[in-house]
């Protein structure tokens, strides 16, 4: 995992602010913190809701390593991945929008198709 990457998550599940390249760790709203790459909110920690992740329909190699890398601090076994053009997340097929939300103990809740 690249360094801000893991100075990103560790911003994002403190609740603090955090800026660094192409990656910004702010409030969303009074109670939600998201995680940016460039300008689309890749994560948001809901706080006793849980946690929700997506790609934001930009499939990049960085985008799936802050997604990955949040995937791995979790001990979530699944991976964001592509094979032959087609999105995974684990052996799920996704599209590049789907949304995946999951609780604090790394437990998938629901892949949300969109």
């Amino acid at each position: 995992m690249k360094q801000i990457t893991n100075d990103a998550i560790k911003a994002w599940l403190q609740g603090k602010n955090f800026s660094r390249q192409n990656t910004v760790v702010k409030d969303t709203s009074s109670d939600t913190k998201g995680m940016w790459l460039f300008a689309s909110i890749i994560a948001e920690n809901l706080g006793k809701e849980g946690y929700r992740i997506s790609m934001k329909g930009y499939p990049s190699h960085t985008t799936k390593e802050r997604l990955n890398g949040i995937c791995s601090f979790f001990g979530i076994e699944e991976r964001f991945r592509q094979r032959k053009g087609q999105q995974f997340f684990g052996k799920t097929p996704i599209n590049r929008y789907d949304v995946v939300h999951f609780d604090a103990q790394g437990q998938i809740t629901k892949i949300e198709r969109l």
